[in-house]
């Protein structure tokens, strides 16, 4: 299980003290923020292990800017935990990514996320116009393959 992280009332909690050398200048002792992310739904805590690391890095970036003196820097830190979320599901994505075939993979990277044409990747990697094709179809196929599994995974454990 991940640091600063444990169960309460079904879902997993960031509880973290405050270290002493920001003692003095953040009087809360104890810090706990709720991840929102459901024990059953990630029994392991990855997910949650993922947000408590940012929340982490944020208070960090919090404390660090409250004994630099940039006090109102510091308090406009305060993360949108939401988005943190969400990033995750991108996350997700980008990992589905990386799990393709090396060919799939760079012709869906260069076409889908760089803007190449067929036949400029065609070019770069010299291949066939018509394999660009056909890797791009293969690749968006293996995603969406992956995505729906990964959607009824996730409906399974509601």
């Amino acid at each position: 299980m991940p640091d600063y992280l444990t169960r309460r009332n079904g879902f997993w909690q960031f509880v973290r003290r405050v270290p002493l050398e920001f003692a003095a200048l953040d009087p809360r002792g104890v810090i706990k923020h709720s991840t929102k992310v459901e024990v059953l739904k990630d029994r392991r805590g990855t997910k949650a292990g993922k947000i408590a690391d940012a929340m982490n890095r944020d208070l960090e970036a919090y404390w660090r800017g409250l004994s630099e003196g940039k006090a109102q820097e510091a308090a406009d830190r305060e993360p949108d935990y939401q988005q943190i979320s969400d990033h995750l599901e991108a996350e997700d994505l980008l990992n589905m990514i990386q799990e393709l075939p090396s060919g799939y993979r760079i012709v869906f990277n260069l076409y889908a996320i760089d803007g190449y044409s067929h036949s400029e990747i065609s070019e770069l990697m010299q291949i066939p116009i018509g394999t660009s094709k056909s890797n791009l179809s293969r690749a968006r196929m293996l995603l969406q393959k992956s995505i729906k599994k990964m959607e009824e995974i996730k409906l399974c454990r509601i």
